[in-house]
């Protein structure tokens, strides 16, 4: 499998659908959705269900509320892609981006990290793939830590896609004693074990 994108939820009843929609709205077969509820309170669980029934594309796995680090830790375990994205439950990601993402990182083999960018809107959208190819940049060495696009700033994990393998060789985990930071702890220690990443010059995430 190429890829998983692994949700934390924790009471996203009002937002869930349109993220999950976001998420299959997409041109590109070989990926999964993994569900993590981290025992939500209200009706987000039994919505992501019905698209479980639906969709055997999705999973939904329930735990014991232990914070979104402990959920996208739960998430990691059982991903079985070659890359990890991360999205938040109360986001959207582009329609039909994933085949173009996986596209770039597929060449040879060479990319150890993909970037891209955000837009911050205020309500739930949909946009069309824009065929305009964007600008590809070859990342190395400091340029991986220093080099972002127009309006990531590089410390939010869902900008990013992750290899599986170096998450498992290399053992890194979201900390979940922290309670500010802890993503950006994951990014800066998976980077450490990177040598080479892209960048593009492209919107595929909208922060609701």
């Amino acid at each position: 499998m190429k890829l998983s994108i692994i949700i934390p939820i924790y009471n996203s009843e009002k937002y869930i659908e349109a993220c999950l929609k976001s998420c299959l709205a997409q041109d590109f077969d070989d990926y999964e959705i993994i569900c993590v509820d981290d025992g939500s309170t209200d009706l987000s669980y039994h919505i992501c269900q019905q698209y479980v029934q639906n969709n055997l594309r999705i999973r939904v796995i329930k735990k014991e509320n232990g914070g979104v680090s402990s959920a996208r830790n739960k998430g990691i375990e059982e991903a079985k892609g070659e890359w990890i994205w991360f999205v938040d439950s109360d986001d959207m990601v582009l329609r039909n981006c994933i085949s173009y993402l996986y596209s770039c990182v597929a060449i040879g083999g060479e990319y150890d990290l993909l970037m891209f960018d955000i837009k911050r809107v205020n309500d739930p959208i949909e946009e069309q793939w824009n065929t305009l190819s964007p600008d590809v940049i070859s990342l190395d060495g400091i340029e991986l830590f220093t080099k972002f696009p127009k309006y990531s700033y590089g410390n939010s994990p869902f900008t990013y896609w992750f290899k599986k393998s170096i998450i498992a060789e290399e053992r890194i985990e979201f900390d979940d004693s922290m309670k500010y930071a802890e993503d950006t702890k994951f990014i800066f220690e998976y980077k450490m074990s990177c040598k080479k990443g892209v960048m593009l010059d492209l919107v595929c995430y909208y922060y609701i």
